[in-house]
């Protein structure tokens, strides 16, 4: 991994820090890069498509199952303290229904730790410049990783989870986007 990732891990394993949760699940866990350091501090589960990742994620003491996030986080509503989701949501096509899936399996009150990257930082402006698309990656069918199929910055990030219920406690911007999220239920007594 390069310096950018463990840039993104340490801030979110940061944020990990502030919040109280005996249940977790990494969102596209891949090989447990980020929530192996979770591990202990309660339960870590973690959803890729990539079997030979989740093998590995396992080996490092995650709870890993194989899912199709095209097609639904599998488990129970109200599941999970905290659900991270790391530079997954540029790589789905219906990005709408995963948040609403991760809202689903959040708790009231449950955290979300999201990152995008960003089309509008520097980086990916100069990759413009020299010719390249930015933020995207190569399809990679040995590995079972698709290339990122859309582009965030920080304001569509922002109004899509507004959109879906979010209230917005942190962002922390770089080359990345990790807003920190609270899922809050309004109940309402008739």
């Amino acid at each position: 991994h390069d310096e950018n990732h463990f840039t993104r891990k340490e801030r979110i394993i940061e944020l990990c820090e502030g919040i109280k949760a005996r249940k977790i699940l990494d969102v596209g866990c891949g090989d447990g890069f980020i929530s192996e350091e979770l591990v202990g501090k309660g339960d870590v589960y973690g959803v890729d498509i990539s079997e030979k990742r989740l093998k590995v994620a396992r080996e490092k003491g995650i709870k890993a199952i194989r899912a199709d996030l095209e097609t639904g986080i599998p488990f129970r509503a109200s599941s999970f303290d905290l659900v991270i989701a790391s530079e997954v949501l540029e790589h789905i096509f219906d990005t709408d229904f995963l948040i609403e899936e991760i809202r689903r399996v959040l708790k009231p009150n449950g955290y979300l730790i999201l990152s995008v990257p960003n089309v509008c930082c520097f980086t990916s402006r100069a990759n413009v410049l020299i010719g390249r698309l930015p933020c995207y990656i190569e399809y990679d069918t040995s590995e079972e990783v698709a290339g990122h199929i859309r582009g965030y910055n920080k304001s569509a990030i922002l109004n899509q989870l507004r959109r879906h219920g979010f209230q917005i406690e942190d962002v922390r911007t770089n080359m990345l986007i990790i807003p920190v999220l609270r899922w809050k239920i309004n109940w309402k007594f008739k």
